[in-house]
């Protein structure tokens, strides 16, 4: 073996640093995105609905400035739950470490046309209902839905915004 060398343990330290930061960022990142919608009065199972356009303001990486944004957490901890994407909707199912899970909405399995979502937790291992629903396997038991836009969303200035708190929904006790 050869001898150590001055300064290799901080090289050696710093290598580890960095796989902790890298390794990690994705979900200390969720996990305060969610934080900060549970500060502002948001559960899981509820959306939280821009009101307005975001801009240079905004604390998103990259978000649009011609964006109606809503987003929400479900938890599965307690087993699986539906999610229901209304018509026209382009979104994403993503765990908590942002890795994708399903789309929805237009580039989903729904094609645009709306439908059921059965979010199923890992390791789940009781019964499923059969048929109806499109089967989503994520690799944690909360999971994101970020919504970007409903097709025909007004843009905030112009009034829009209402009609998705009722097209936006989770279907009570639907599980």
């Amino acid at each position: 073996m050869g001898r150590q060398t001055k300064g290799s343990d901080t090289k050696l330290d710093f290598t580890h640093a960095f796989e902790a930061f890298v390794n990690t960022f994705h979900g200390v990142n969720m996990a305060s995105f969610r934080n900060g919608l549970v500060n502002a009065g948001i559960t899981d199972g509820e959306f939280m609905i821009w009101s307005e356009l975001m801009d240079a303001k905004s604390v998103f990486l990259t978000a649009n400035a011609d964006t109606v944004y809503f987003f929400g957490y479900a938890d599965l901890s307690k087993g699986p739950m539906v999610f229901e994407a209304p018509p026209g909707a382009l979104g994403v199912i993503d765990d908590m470490w942002w890795r994708w899970a399903s789309d929805f909405g237009a580039p989903g399995p729904d094609r645009g046309l709306g439908g059921k979502y059965l979010l199923v937790p890992p390791g789940y291992t009781g019964q499923l209902p059969q048929g109806g629903f499109f089967v989503v396997y994520p690799k944690t038991t909360r999971v994101a839905l970020l919504v970007p836009r409903l097709h025909g969303e007004q843009r905030p200035e112009a009034g829009g915004g209402g009609d998705a708190r009722r097209r936006l929904g989770w279907p009570p006790d639907d599980n």
